[in-house]
Formats: structure tokens, C-alpha cells, sequence
């Protein structure tokens, strides 16, 4: 019985060729480092600050780009709400204009 045991722990750990190719869209939960949202970000926040950043990791280490990946996995991850979109323009606006106070003013006009 132990061998039977050991052997399915360590067959579910192989990984065949047609899973290592999966597809965003066959992501069980959305990896928002791994996705071509943060790559796009990662694009801008380079072009529009190239003083600031040294590599990648910078970018998905500050904390807008933080709440936007949080609030782009929550809209794939989670059932849609109107409170999960707010949430993501939010985040939108913080991260392209780096500007807490007018996207909180902003999720509070489109009430």
C-alpha cells in the first residue's frame, strides 16, 4: 500500500508536453506576472520613467502595480461585480496617472 501511494504522489508531480503549453486561457487562476497585462505595464512604467526602473521586478514591486495585478486577477478570478470594476478603474487610474486622490474621486462620480 505504501508503494502504491508513493508512486501516485510522485506521478502527480510530472508534468506532461500539452500541460507545459497551457495557455492563458486555460489558467485554473489568473497569474498576473505572468500575463500579457503586466507585460504592457511593465512596457509603459519603462517608457515613461526609464530613470527610475532597473528591470522587471521593479515594476511589479511597486504598490500601484500591486493593486492594478490584484484588481485584474479579482475581475478573472471572481464572479464580476460592479464593485470589482470600480475597483479595477481605480487601480487604471492610480497606475496611469499615479494619482490616489482622483481615483477615489473618480469611483465616487460613477455612483
Amino acid at each position: 500500500m505504501n508503494y502504491i501511494i508513493t508512486a501516485v504522489y510522485f506521478e502527480a508531480w510530472k508534468v506532461d508536453d500539452w500541460e507545459a503549453g497551457a495557455e492563458k486561457r486555460d489558467w485554473e487562476k489568473y497569474y498576473f506576472e505572468k500575463s500579457p497585462s503586466a507585460r504592457n505595464v511593465i512596457d509603459y512604467l519603462k517608457r515613461i520613467s526609464p530613470a527610475e526602473i532597473k528591470d522587471d521586478k521593479d515594476v511589479l514591486e511597486k504598490t500601484e502595480v500591486k493593486i492594478y495585478g490584484k484588481a485584474v486577477s479579482d475581475l478573472y478570478d471572481k464572479k464580476e461585480s460592479e464593485e470589482a470594476i470600480d475597483e479595477y478603474k481605480r487601480s487604471v487610474i492610480q497606475l496611469l496617472f499615479n494619482d490616489k486622490q482622483n481615483a477615489d474621486k473618480a469611483s465616487v462620480d460613477s455612483h
